[in-house]
């Protein structure tokens, strides 16, 4: 079940990916004329920063789904029940996945994880 959960958090990542490509492919052609406009490259990475930080909010994370897999991959057997850091700092508690927040990124170096971890902070923050 944790694999299927896992596959369902990279799937909904993919489409963001997906959906950042396209939303960006369409920016750069004019409509109206069919050609290539030209962009100005330090203001479009601006504008897509924006875009990938709306798009992540629209996403709803869920703890136990999305959130709790990547740890339990991770940071299994010493964060979760009978490890031996459970009792300081159990990752199957939102709460301290919540205290740490980016703090995971010197763990976790996947970008698709972080952007999955973001969008939960972004949620639980907002």
């Amino acid at each position: 079940m944790r694999i299927r959960n896992y596959t369902c958090c990279k799937v909904k990542t993919s489409f963001l990916v997906i959906g950042l490509f396209l939303f960006m492919a369409i920016r750069c052609i004019d409509p109206h004329k069919g050609q290539e406009k030209s962009v100005n490259p330090t203001s479009s990475i601006k504008t897509d920063t924006l875009a990938v930080a709306s798009m992540r909010e629209k996403i709803e994370v869920s703890f136990a789904e999305d959130i709790q897999p990547i740890f339990e991959t991770r940071c299994q057997p010493c964060h979760f029940p009978g490890g031996k850091m459970y009792a300081r700092l159990p990752f199957d508690d939102p709460k301290t996945i919540l205290e740490i927040g980016e703090g995971f990124f010197s763990r976790i170096k996947d970008e698709q994880e972080q952007q999955v971890l973001l969008a939960f902070l972004e949620q639980q923050t907002h």
